[in-house]
């Protein structure tokens, strides 16, 4: 027993794990760990190789990196059911591929031990690709030889830099979404390096978050109304319990907005009203098709409550006010896509009281739908705020371009000119510098500048995987998240003349 005990406490010990070896290679972005993606956006940055000089000159073929979205879904259920769901997998799965310009779906049953089964829906929006360097230099572009027969280079101890530059569509792609259970919408980066005799080896992936371009409409007043009743059954007509009126400055609001609204409340029922719980609310659904089941997960993101006196046949207001957070990976823009689905609610608890001697206590609930957009309406002069459509509504895709471009080709060449030139196509409104710097400081005040890790990372908070080439795990993801407005410099157009001036 004490061999045994010594044994896998030398096992367990930190002095034998042997740091990792290996070359090491993954994303850095021109704007450092600030990167948040947005529609008409350019994203520059290169994929690093480091080799060290201990190590054995590697040969590589070509690097290729990938840019995609995908959302997922992962619901349980029993295992009597596995048959008939499988089925209706493989039937969605024929349907959306046989339709290529719609989303893909990709269905994957998992075996289990126990009496549930685990099914992932995961779907995709876009998935571009790029090989950004190649061994072969003499037959460049599309005579060059590939696959297997690309020749080799022989890379020697250093650090090496393969530059990249991707053109992001003028659409709202969906936000991104970190929920429960597997409720997620991801925007991976990853680089992909192929050795002689044809072994790929993927990177660590990196997440960028996305957020679409949607402002609130000027705020004006909004009244939602509803009546409690209750029913019984020695009753034959509904008894009317409260007025529920409540006044609420617009229904849509942004992240770090205060949500400010009044309750009117008229008492119609022989009792007193002594307390009123009112909480902001965010819920995921998925899946959204109607052959699964779909699974609602709830969470409260704040609350306030106020105590009061409402005697039968008065009528009073009370005043509440929450602060939405501000992190937009805490609290998406409302969105309903094809698995997901983010909305938000406000719900209003209110407590009576009934009898003299032995009182009683009823609650009852008024669930009141708001909707959140990207940012707040925004007042600024000699400015037009962009308008997106929904990538539903204009199918685009990003594409890579030369990065010692300034400019990327004409985007008509790419998106089609029938998206710019038909007269019923989306007027799409050019985003200037000044409203970029606003954006990117309300960004910057979204964030927190103390903490870099967050929900989307997995193990590791730096840039790049602390795992040697062969030991990556890609389920595990790294976010480019933002560390501040001071540090973010959104590049939208690299004119030579806006380089010189921030020098």
């Amino acid at each position: 027993m004490t061999k045994i005990w010594r044994h896998k406490e030398s096992l367990s010990s930190g002095e034998d794990k042997k740091p990792p070896t290996g070359p090491r290679f993954g994303i850095d972005f021109e704007v450092g760990r600030t990167l948040t993606l947005r529609p008409d956006y350019i994203v520059r940055g290169v994929v690093v190789l480091t080799i060290l000089e201990n190590e054995n000159p590697l040969c590589v073929c070509d690097v290729m990196i990938k840019f995609k979205e995908n959302d997922a879904v992962v619901f349980f259920e029993h295992r009597s059911r596995s048959i008939t769901k499988r089925e209706s997998l493989l039937s969605i799965v024929q349907s959306c591929v046989s339709r290529p310009a719609e989303e893909t779906v990709v269905a994957k049953l998992k075996d289990g031990t126990g009496p549930v089964l685990k099914e992932v829906i995961k779907g995709t929006i876009f998935d571009c690709s790029e090989h950004i360097w190649s061994g072969d230099h003499e037959t460049p572009g599309e005579h060059g030889q590939g696959g297997d027969y690309c020749p080799w280079e022989e890379l020697a101890a250093g650090v090496y830099h393969f530059p990249f530059a991707v053109k992001l569509p003028p659409v709202n792609f969906p936000p991104s979404i970190e929920g429960p259970r597997g409720f997620s919408i991801r925007y991976t980066w990853q680089p992909v390096l192929r050795v002689a005799g044809g072994t790929c080896i993927d990177g660590p992936a990196l997440v960028t978050p996305f957020v679409p371009t949607t402002f609130a409409p000027p705020g004006e007043d909004w009244v939602y109304k509803k009546t409690l009743y209750k029913t019984s059954k020695k009753l034959t007509t509904k008894k009317e319990l409260v007025d529920v009126e409540a006044v609420l400055l617009g229904n849509v609001f942004a992240p770090g907005q205060e949500l400010q609204f009044t309750l009117r409340l008229t008492n119609h029922f022989n009792g007193r009203i002594t307390f009123v719980h009112c909480s902001l609310r965010k819920h995921f659904e998925g899946p959204l098709d109607q052959d699964f089941p779909c699974e609602n997960h709830e969470r409260s993101l704040a609350s306030t409550e106020r105590r009061c006196n409402i005697s039968s046949k008065k009528t009073e207001e009370l005043r509440f006010s929450l602060t939405i957070p501000r992190k937009h990976r805490h609290v998406p823009p409302t969105h309903t896509g094809r698995h997901i689905r983010v909305h938000y609610t406000l719900r209003c608890v209110i407590q009576a009281e009934t009898g003299k001697v032995l009182t009683k206590m009823q609650c009852h609930e008024v669930i009141i739908p708001i909707t959140l957009a990207s940012y707040a309406n925004i007042t600024l002069e000699n400015c037009v705020l962009p308008t997106f459509p929904s990538h539903e509504r204009l199918q685009m895709a990003p594409f890579f371009f030369d990065p010692l471009q300034d400019f990327p080709p004409d985007s008509r060449i790419h998106f089609g000119g029938d998206y710019y030139m038909h007269e019923n196509s989306f007027t799409l409104s050019p985003m200037n510098g000044y409203l970029y710097d606003h954006l990117n400081a309300l960004d910057g005040e979204h964030e927190d500048s103390s903490s870099s890790h967050s929900p989307y990372s997995g193990s590791g908070s730096g840039i790049y995987s602390e795992y040697s080439i062969g030991e990556w795990n890609t389920d595990s993801f790294t976010l480019a998240s933002s560390v501040g407005s001071r540090d973010r410099v959104e590049r939208s157009l690299f004119t030579r003349q806006r380089l010189e001036r921030r020098m």
